[in-house]
């Protein structure tokens, strides 16, 4: 059998495995964070959640007692809109969570997505909503479901019928779409319409009431908590109207409340002592956050204070607190008293208020200037690294140039261009972004949705969609490219030399269908059938229905070859692959935080800052009710390329591409799927052993090798040799440490290691002082080569004074403390080696392992990175110099906590104090910090820069930091006590001071590992 069948063969059984898939349409790329990236759009609460769902396509869910992110939730999505979330609400039993939003393809019925709150999994999936949900409502008496929609005059309402929701009642006695669902008195159903009316509903869901709105489109309202009132606000208007419900349920207007100084009103809400809180835009900025307090004695006084960076869009009370989401996004949790608790806000650039002229670029697009809130930013995109300043970062964007002048445009779904209205826009489309080209030919126009790219006249050049609302866009000097900054805080590089392909892809050829027998394959384009060009299929379809004899001309990797099938069946077994979209050439998220980067093309192709991979993952659809995502880690020997990256920056010639994500390398190369059945995240635990209970499953059907079981990271039990089966509950004795821990599981294929699934355990039983553990230090470093141009001044210092600083800490935080020093000759290779496996035989799972190298690193001609010995010849590296995967798989078989702090970074040939060659540790670091190796790894520098040593503080300079720091300069709180957060936090500024700026170290800490001290300070 070829290999190309093997693998027909076995996306085939995949599809047969796991049900429908849209082959190029179920793997998306997407940006990942623990906050949202886009605006959130609906809050629900229950007991212990709370969860808000956004336009990223995300539902994340919430702790309420500390804001602690406890899952992120996904559902099927595609391209553009599709998998946009708008709605969330709990059942009545807080048993099941139910989203909505625009869930469904362009033209089709949408689905609600019905979660299992305990395991947090979709359990049913209610298809052939008519359209996209706004707004979703449970009636508390009965958990009937309220649904509305956009676009369209219906409320549907879904009552629950054993397990599973079923349709009750199509309500349409609306002139408009609804716009808000709420309860009112004894249950009442009340809604507001963009008709201008509200209507009130009695028990059994019959109209009982329906009363002209004071002023037009009602947009939402807020019950008293007695339910005798309650009160209206408008699209389009400073007013809001209080209306007051009398023992018979009807309704009369109270009174009416102009609100100062507004532009518009987002939100309004009653809290327990019946003031009413209104969220604003102020007239002065139109953008300036406001919250309005009006007081019940009368609802007359008005205090405005500010809540959050952005504007309110949404205001929960939630157990004597409040919750307000703003457009940042960000969740500002505040308490009866309004005074802040805590803020959440998304790691991406923030460019909420910015103006067009505060984004800039040079000629070449390859330095960016922009504002991350009010903080100005430089960064550059061939250094990878934000710069002081740029002197020849002028260019910008404009609304008037030449004599093109395009007015009404910001936020407008009609812009105007020199008098004309743009009517090309589609529905509920909003221009945000403008831009004209230096000599006034060519206009680009960047909207929530998409891209174009005009003449002057205003003939569409090109049109794309586009992965997140564009906030601004500018053209280059020379016109050859655009620059585009959008919501989720990506910069995007398109080019302006945008041709539509011809000829219609396929997307899948059935194996035994008559055009695969013929030859044909995925991936081809057909050009011609019997001499009739196409370009869609539209044009296509009916050219092949008949029987009979086809001539088609396909293009395969750019040759052209004709393929002659005689059609005697109905069907050729010929898919199509969707329209191109997201044709950007790069992408650049920036978490300016912690000056993390991870750049990426719409093929996959990504290079990275040290610890940025967890930014960017891989969302499949597999089913209906079953989404996987995974970290690109996962995926880094196919896709973790900075030389196909540093062609996108290096030159200007590069034109559209297909999208074209290979869908089947991906789904081939996917490892594993893990789930946590039992412990769960609500559920306390008093007796510290338990039966850990989970799945694990390869969706491409490759066998399980191993499964691995972490706490609070470090590892407790690793089985080889399983014989797991699909959806086979599998069971392990773990024994969790008498507090509160971060439990997860990972299990290995061929293709490597999964995603863990992870459950926050929360000890409900005695608490116990813990022993002291021991502390297990290997300590390396070399100055002296038997090469002698190799020799550093520092790098067996280095080691000696850490070895040095560590033994002061016997009797503080460990009980024992045991030490092997090796610097130059007897850093030799195998002396390392030994060295490597005393520490792994030695520390236990209630000790901590620290390893410190400093010395010279280096990649060979294939990438791979090793640490120099003492004894290393470069004529021979693999036999002479130490690989680091050596480090890797040491750390990995370490069962407790582990710290490795590496002074290698770029180290290669000396030259004026600077350890430095053309190296790149990236990717070794990146191994090394992998959630299955649970290792924290301090690097003392980025990328590819130099390491420095100095005679000034006879070390290198990360080693002084670290010295200092641990010798009390971390000690952030003065509490005599140096963790690693605080750590990282003083590394990352006195390497830069001591460097003046060229060397930033940096840390990773992988998901689960706690915030433990690591030294004491005597």
């Amino acid at each position: 059998m070829t290999i190309v069948s093997k693998r027909f063969l076995l996306i085939t059984l995949f599809y047969l495995l796991y049900g429908k898939i849209y082959a190029q349409e179920d793997i998306h790329l997407r940006l990942s964070n623990e906050m949202h990236l886009e605006e959130m759009t609906d809050i629900c609460t229950s007991s212990k959640f709370y969860v808000t769902t956004s336009q990223d396509k995300t539902v994340k869910v919430w702790d309420s007692t500390n804001g602690t992110l406890i899952k992120t939730l996904r559902v099927p999505i595609g391209n553009l809109l599709v998998g946009k979330l708008f709605a969330c609400a709990f059942s009545e039993d807080e048993k099941e969570l139910i989203v909505s939003g625009f869930t469904g393809q362009n033209k089709q019925s949408k689905n609600i997505y019905i979660f299992d709150t305990q395991e947090w999994e979709i359990k049913q999936v209610i298809k052939g909503i008519p359209n996209v949900v706004s707004d979703l409502n449970i009636n508390s008496k009965n958990g009937d479901l309220i649904v509305s929609m956009y676009g369209i005059n219906e409320v549907l309402i879904y009552q629950k019928n054993g397990r599973a929701y079923s349709l009750l009642k199509k309500i349409d006695d609306f002139g408009d779409e609804t716009r808000d669902i709420d309860f009112g008195p004894q249950h009442r159903l009340f809604i507001t319409c963009l008709d201008g009316f509200i209507y009130q509903y009695d028990e059994q869901y019959k109209l009982y009431n329906k009363i002209q709105a004071q002023y037009e489109s009602p947009r939402g309202l807020s019950f008293t908590s007695d339910k005798e009132y309650f009160t209206v606000f408008y699209l389009n208007s400073e007013k809001i109207s209080h209306y007051k419900i009398d023992a018979t349920f009807n309704i009369k207007l109270e009174n009416e409340i102009i609100i100062k100084n507004v532009y518009r009103i987002n939100a309004i809400k009653h809290n327990q002592k019946n003031e009413l809180l209104v969220a604003i835009n102020d007239t002065v900025s139109k953008e300036r956050p406001n919250l309005v307090v009006i007081s019940n004695d009368g609802l007359g006084k008005q205090n405005t204070q500010k809540i959050g960076h952005a504007a309110i869009t949404m205001i929960e009370e939630y157990h004597d607190n409040y919750i307000f989401l703003t457009s940042l996004p960000e969740i500002v949790f505040v308490d009866h008293k309004l005074k802040e608790k805590y803020i959440k806000k998304s790691k991406g650039l923030n460019f909420y208020q910015n103006e067009i002229t505060d984004f800039k670029i040079n000629k070449e697009a390859n330095v960016l200037s922009f504002f991350n809130g009010s903080t100005k930013m430089f960064f550059d995109i061939s250094t990878r690294s934000f710069v002081p300043s740029a002197k020849d970062v002028i260019y910008t964007s404009s609304d008037t140039r030449g004599d093109i002048k395009i007015e009404n445009w910001k936020y407008s779904m009609q812009p105007v261009i020199n008098g004309d209205t743009v009517t090309f826009l589609k529905e509920y489309e909003f221009c945000q972004a403008v831009d004209i080209t230096l000599d006034g030919k060519f206009i680009a126009m960047g909207t929530h949705r998409g891209l174009y790219y005009l003449t002057k006249d205003k003939k569409i050049v090109w049109h794309i969609d586009v992965p997140s609302p564009i906030i601004n866009v500018i053209i280059t000097k020379n016109q050859d490219k655009l620059v585009t900054f959008s919501q989720d805080g990506s910069v995007r590089w398109y080019s302006t030399k945008f041709e539509k392909r011809e000829g219609v892809t396929l997307s899948k050829v059935n194996i035994d269908g008559l055009a695969y027998k013929a030859g044909i394959r995925p991936d081809d384009v057909i050009l011609t059938v019997n001499g009739s060009k196409i370009n869609s299929k539209e044009e296509l379809r009916p050219l092949i229905r008949r029987k009979g004899s086809y001539t088609f001309k396909v293009s395969r990797n750019g040759a052209i070859k004709t393929v002659i099938i005689d059609k005697n069946k109905p069907k050729f077994g010929i898919f199509y692959a969707p329209p191109k979209m997201n044709e950007y050439l790069l992408s650049l998220f920036i978490s300016p935080e912690d000056s993390k980067w991870i750049f990426y093309t719409s093929k996959g192709y990504y290079d990275t800052a040290i610890g940025a991979e967890k930014y960017l993952g891989w969302h499949v659809n597999v089913s209906d009710d079953k989404v996987y995502f995974y970290d690109v880690s996962r995926l880094r020997n196919l896709y973790y390329a900075p030389d196909t990256i540093n062609k996108y920056i290096e030159t200007s010639t590069h034109t559209f591409t297909s999208r074209s994500i290979d869908t089947k390398e991906v789904l081939e190369n996917l490892p594993p799927v893990v789930k946590i059945k039992y412990p769960r995240a609500d559920e306390p635990v008093s007796t510290n052993t338990i039966a850990l209970e989970y799945t694990a499953q390869s969706i491409n059907g490759a066998e399980i090798e191993e499964v691995k079981v972490l706490i609070d990271g470090g590892t407790f039990e690793q089985t080889r040799g399983l014989k797991v089966k699909k959806g086979e509950v599998n069971l392990l004795e773990v024994t969790l440490p008498k507090n509160d821990c971060l439990l997860q599981v990972i299990a290995k294929n061929k293709n490597g290691w999964s995603e863990p699934s992870s459950v926050k355990v929360k000890w409900n039983g005695d608490v116990e002082n813990e022993p002291k553990p021991n502390l297990y230090l290997l300590a390396i470093g070399v100055s002296n080569y038997k090469l002698d141009h190799l020799d550093l001044k520092y790098g067996s210092k280095d080691a000696s004074d850490f070895k040095q600083l560590i033994d002061t800490q016997k009797s503080g935080l460990f009980q024992d403390i045991k030490v092997k020093l090796l610097t130059d000759n007897e850093a030799t290779k195998g002396n390392i080696l030994d060295a490597l496996e005393w520490i792994q035989n030695e520390t236990t799972q209630k000790d901590v392992a620290m390893i410190f190298v400093a010395g010279h690193g280096m990649n060979d001609r294939n990438g791979a990175f090793y640490y120099l010995p003492h004894d290393a010849d470069l004529n021979s590296i693999r036999r002479t110099c130490l690989f680091f995967g050596e480090f890797q798989y040491t750390i990995s078989t370490i069962p407790g906590k582990v710290v490795m702090f590496i002074d290698t970074c770029h180290s290669g040939n000396v030259l004026n104090g600077t350890r430095s060659v053309n190296t790149n540790i990236t990717k070794a670091i990146n191994e090394l910090s992998d959630v299955e190796n649970g290792a924290i790894v301090f690097t003392s520098s980025t990328g590819n820069q130099l390491s420095v040593e100095s005679d000034q503080w006879k070390n290198g300079a990360f080693t002084k930091a670290l010295l200092d720091g641990l010798g009390g300069e971390a000690d952030l709180n003065n509490q005599g006590v140096i963790y690693i957060k605080s750590l990282d936090w003083y590394l990352s500024r006195r390497v830069k001071e001591l460097t003046s700026g060229r060397q930033s170290p940096t840390t990773i800490i992988p998901y689960g590992v706690p915030n433990f001290p690591i030294f004491i300070d005597n």
